[in-house]
């Protein structure tokens, strides 16, 4: 055995490992594709809520929120809270800022259980966030609200007029 084929199996290819599958699509693997398309409700005539995470550097997040609420009530929604998690205003958010607060809820447990509070006393049929979420986010809100949350970015595009 020369030195260089440490690790290798036979015709030289690298050997497997054991317990690891050679390849990664196939049975048993846990996902078996992309995600489901997003299926976006329509807005018109639902109530819906508004949230947002911003850090303490972005001193306009009320602009940013009032533009979100008038975009989504000049699509027929009507907006029945709106919800903000700052980040890094006060001294132990500014010691904490390079901390997440949940990778997978965006939001600190207590914003969270803030706004399934009112999601449930509104009866609220979608969360809009103002920043964009991932796959994982916006499916871990979902189940914890108990109704469809989108990112701003997940809103189909206005039609333009002619």
């Amino acid at each position: 055995m020369r030195s260089g084929d440490r690790g290798r199996g036979q015709g030289g290819r690298p050997r497997q490992r054991a317990g690891r599958r050679a390849s990664r699509g196939g049975v048993g693997n846990r996902r078996s594709g992309p995600p489901a398309p997003l299926s976006v409700p329509a807005l018109a005539g639902r109530t819906v809520l508004v949230a947002g995470l911003f850090p303490a550097k972005v001193r306009d997040h009320a602009a940013v929120m009032a533009a979100l609420t008038a975009e989504l009530e000049g699509r027929g929604a009507v907006v029945a809270g709106s919800f903000v998690q700052r980040r890094g205003v006060s001294a132990g958010g500014v010691r904490a800022m390079g901390l997440p607060y949940s990778a997978t809820t965006v939001l600190g447990s207590g914003k969270l259980r803030e706004l399934a509070a009112a999601r449930a006393a509104t009866a609220a049929s979608a969360v809009i966030f103002a920043g964009e979420l991932t796959y994982r986010q916006r499916s871990r809100l979902t189940d914890a609200l108990g109704c469809p949350v989108l990112g701003r970015a997940d809103l189909p595009a206005t039609a333009t007029p002619e």
